[in-house]
């Protein structure tokens, strides 16, 4: 009897997680517009669009339950084109370290590679010049760094999610479009809208959701910290696509794709084909959903079932200064080892005076507190439990704070 009840209790949990499986549910993050930049916004030298890419990384490696993967729906540089973009300021958060050539999904999150992470580019990507704007179609640092410069699809459970290139900038005539803060993309090609097709046949019965740039449909939502959007809105098509736009709305609606993700106007809200708001899980169509930008702290869970796919309301992380009267160009480096359960900091900066380093916990409470008399420490995190934590650095000339996630 008792080996009976181990064997029951060692079998249970995989029953559970094969039934949680066959039931087609599992969760991932949709972030968008993440913007690292060697321009502005800077302090010093630091990108600090890319570390609020790091602390959103961190923060999604910290939900319980963890996501399947993050899919990322554009302008993850505020220039792609140039040279190697600025595609290092990004991979460099991202496990394992910048590949050459890398294959869509072959990057993840975490260093157990157990998250990976799906990218398409936005507008920005496609960009060769920041002043004016000057596109370049090519995208040859975006396929060299971060992914194959075509469509793509992965099948997960019972879902297909696809991922379409949405286009560069289409500037057009200020008689026919005004509103130069919501600029259109190119849109889709008669390719691309044929490949779409395919896809849709060669799955059927799953659920289907699309990741892109663009909104194919726009409305006015709100900002990542819940605030109204104040953004310019001529009508539904208004920052959307331009070429193939009411044929790719067709084939959403004939065959009933669940949810398109995208990102581009930085705002959060979700609207059907027409134009008007609707609730996050509105059952009466095709949604169109936007997230906020991840550069002000925006992201938005999707949960897939057997039955719908839900989107959860809009997350918000409230990004941690980068640093404050740095004269440096350089800032503390701060890592965490899972292997071996340490908070490694580097101060990284010429500091005459003795520097003070804080641990917080999210909460606020403080749990060690320690000072820095060389340029490197190490904290141990044993008997921590999983989650995000806070460390400062202080010192007489600047000071310094970044979350880190434990597991």
């Amino acid at each position: 009897m008792i080996i009976t009840r181990k064997i029951i209790y060692f079998l249970l949990p995989l029953f559970l997680l094969q039934t949680s499986r066959l039931s087609g549910q599992f969760s991932f993050v949709h972030i968008s517009d993440i913007h690292v930049s060697n321009e502005a916004p800077l302090v010093g030298n630091i990108d600090s669009n890319g570390i609020i890419f790091s602390q959103m990384l961190s923060n999604i490696y910290a939900l319980n339950p963890k996501p399947a993967f993050v899919v990322a729906s554009g302008d993850l540089s505020n220039e792609g084109s140039n040279g190697d973009g600025m595609y290092p300021l990004l991979t460099q958060y991202l496990f394992p370290s910048p590949i050459s050539n890398p294959a869509n999904g072959d990057y993840f999150i975490d260093p157990a590679a157990t998250i990976p992470i799906y990218f398409v580019p936005g507008n920005h990507d496609y960009y060769s010049s920041l002043v004016p704007p000057l596109s370049d179609p090519a995208l040859d640092a975006y396929a060299s760094q971060v992914g194959p410069a075509s469509d793509y699809f992965i099948t997960y459970n019972n879902a297909v999610i696809i991922f379409m290139f949405s286009g560069y900038n289409q500037f057009r005539p200020v008689w026919v479009d005004w509103d130069v803060d919501n600029i259109e993309g190119s849109g889709l090609t008669i390719d691309q809208c044929g490949w779409l097709r395919n896809v849709m046949a060669g799955n059927p019965g799953k659920k289907k959701i699309i990741i892109m740039h663009h909104p194919p449909v726009n409305a006015i939502g709100t900002n990542a910290d819940g605030s109204p959007s104040t953004t310019s809105l001529i009508d539904a098509e208004d920052g959307s696509i331009i070429n193939n736009r009411s044929v790719f709305l067709d084939i959403c609606d004939s065959n009933s794709v669940d949810v398109i993700l995208a990102g581009h106007v930085h705002q959060n809200v979700v609207a059907n084909r027409a134009g008007a708001v609707v609730d996050e899980n509105w059952a009466g169509g095709v949604r169109y959903a936007q997230t906020a930008a991840c550069m002000y702290g925006g992201y938005r869970i999707i949960t897939v079932d057997s039955s719908f796919v839900w989107l959860g309301l809009p997350q918000h992380i409230s990004p941690v200064s980068i640093s404050e009267n740095n004269p440096s160009n350089d800032h503390p480096v701060i890592g965490y080892d899972p292997l071996q359960k340490m908070i490694n900091v580097n101060l990284a900066v010429k500091n005459s005076s003795v520097a003070e380093l804080f641990l917080y916990s999210i909460s606020g409470q403080l749990l060690s507190q320690k000072c820095l008399n060389d340029n490197q420490l190490c904290i141990s995190t044993a008997g921590l439990s999983e989650g995000l934590y806070i460390i400062k650095i202080r010192c007489q000339t600047f000071s310094y704070t970044e979350k880190v996630a434990i597991y």
